[in-house]
């Protein structure tokens, strides 16, 4: 049986995700860019079509995602390894939807084959939710808070329609606990001006080689501590911490783009054993000097 719309949903979003979105477009200005909703969806127990759906937060493209002026393939690998870890802190998180451009080639709607992949994401059997929200974002506006520059759809499991909600989104304020993995959250929530932003972020981990610094240290980190990792931000600064038995092992990246060290220090308690700054090209040593103390408590 062919499932309608519910008759009752709310699409509710994070306001400062729309700030996020510019964020990462501006990095990529002559190419597609995109990301992941996630978020939280709640039933009514009465009305089965009375759905909520908050997204609080998207999981970025990644560094190994394929962008050109027609196409974006997000690095599904390291969006799924970002998942795992907010999973790890909030168990009730699902993955929403997602959002792409076409602020670079003039296209101002969904091509067939974005209906086509919304509709194929919906109906798999291995996604929860019955729905999927899409966000299109169709140029680059100089604020967020402008009009027109962003249209959202609303797609149903076994529905062969889909539907316009622009008008329909409700922007609210949420604290989500993925804001130290994903690497949201540094900025207000009302001050943003794509205008007045440099198309080059000044922060280290929003740069390419700070986003590929952290995909290959959180994969490697995955193995070495199978009981995961958390990754939190002092001021404009990530710090990655790994804990076993009492022991510690933090890495903190530098603040911006011009920044060349990282520390890396190894604590049995909060007593610190042994800290070392290296340049970031020799960290992988810093890494297994740590490592070798670290094994040795």
């Amino acid at each position: 049986m062919t499932k309608k719309r519910p008759q009752s949903i709310t699409v509710n979003f994070d306001r400062r995700v729309l700030e996020w979105i510019l964020s990462e477009t501006s990095k990529h200005p002559e190419s597609e860019e995109g990301g992941k909703y996630i978020g939280h969806m709640k039933v009514s127990e009465i009305d089965h079509d009375a759905i909520s759906v908050t997204i609080n937060d998207f999981l970025p493209g990644g560094p190994r995602a394929k962008r050109t002026a027609v196409e974006f393939m997000p690095d599904g690998e390291y969006q799924e390894s970002l998942f795992r870890q907010v999973e790890r802190l909030d168990s009730d998180v699902e993955h929403l939807g997602s959002w792409h451009t076409h602020h670079c080639n003039g296209l101002d709607r969904l091509s067939s084959g974005d209906i086509k992949g919304y509709f194929r994401t919906v109906n798999k059997r291995d996604y929860r939710p019955n729905i999927f929200v899409a966000s299109l974002v169709k140029f680059i506006p100089r604020h967020p808070k402008s009009e027109s520059w962003i249209d959202h759809f609303l797609f149903v499991r076994g529905d062969d329609n889909y539907y316009t909600i622009t008008n329909e989104v409700r922007l609210t304020s949420t604290s989500p606990l993925s804001l130290g993995i994903t690497g949201h959250g540094l900025k207000g929530e009302s001050d943003v001006s794509i205008g007045d932003m440099p198309l080059a972020s000044q922060f280290w981990f929003e740069t390419e080689v700070g986003r590929n610094t952290l995909a290959a240290d959180r994969a490697c980190l995955s193995k070495q501590f199978p009981g995961g990792f958390t990754a939190s931000r002092k001021r404009n600064q990530v710090q990655i911490r790994c804990e076993d038995n009492g022991r510690a092992v933090t890495i903190l990246y530098p603040a911006n783009r011009h920044d060349t060290n990282l520390t890396t220090t190894v604590l049995k308690g909060t007593e610190v054993i042994v800290s070392i700054d290296c340049n970031l090209t020799h960290r992988t040593a810093a890494y297994v000097a740590a490592m070798a103390v670290f094994e040795r408590l």
